[in-house]
């Protein structure tokens, strides 16, 4: 490849260049020159829920992805008040811990404490403020923090069903008492708690110390509150809200 005497660069590497300005432009999705490729937020289903095409809530945040390897102490992150819905993922085996902190490190809520890969979610109220997530792992992981609400989630009767920690869908009643139906076919805890869209919990539905486990429970739903139920499982599990 020559230069000419002008300075200016011979046909060839120019024609190189804009070739490879333009596979760069094709694949920006790619990151072309980066290797940036993890968003800090993502909207996300916490799993074993259907989406929602209801509209959220004005002014709720985007939820926060948070995503790393092996034993490690996430970045500091905000949180409003109310409800927040923790979808977790962990690729690794062995102990698998995350338990959410304050700024100086005091430990609010155990959200996981498996053995096993996971998949799950759990669903909490949290005062405003800022906070970490310690994970002890033996592979990579990942945590989204949700508090979106749906405006007009479904009315009952619902049904779900799942296997370890999960969370139902938002849902609403014409206010009165509702029954639960539950099944279990697990060997750990089984403890299942109903609570508002604003972070309250309302009742704790279930809590048998080990497995398995059938049983039904009436629930004191109000009109116009949004619920969803959380529920803290090491196996197979069915509920009805009729």
């Amino acid at each position: 490849m020559s230069w000419v005497g002008s300075g200016r660069v011979s046909r060839s590497f120019l024609a190189f260049a804009i070739v490879v300005a333009l596979m760069c432009t094709v694949a920006l999705g790619a990151g072309c020159g980066s290797n940036k490729t993890t968003p800090t937020t993502s909207p996300r289903t916490s799993p074993g829920t259907s989406p929602s095409t209801s509209p959220v809530a004005p002014g709720a945040p985007a939820p926060i992805v948070l995503q790393g390897s092996g034993n490690s102490t996430t970045d500091v992150f905000s949180l409003l008040n109310g409800l927040v819905i923790f979808t977790i993922r962990d690729s690794g085996t062995g102990t698998f811990t995350m338990t959410l902190q304050d700024v100086s490190g005091k430990a609010v809520s155990v959200l996981s404490n498996v053995n096993v890969p996971f998949v799950g979610a759990t669903a909490l109220g949290v005062v405003a403020g800022q906070y970490t997530i310690k994970v002890v792992s033996g592979g990579a992981w990942e945590v989204d923090a949700n508090q979106q609400v749906p405006i007009n989630p479904q009315f009952l009767p619902l049904n779900d069903s799942g296997n370890a920690a999960q969370v139902t869908p938002f849902f609403r009643s014409q206010g009165g008492p509702a029954t639960v139906t539950m099944t279990y076919s697990g060997s750990s805890p089984f403890i299942v708690t109903l609570l508002t869209s604003g972070g309250q919990a309302v009742t704790t539905v279930a809590n048998a110390a080990t497995g398995p486990f059938n049983g039904t429970q009436t629930l004191p739903l109000q009109q116009g509150v949004i619920y969803l139920i959380d529920i803290e499982a090491g196996g197979s599990w069915t509920l009805s809200i009729q």
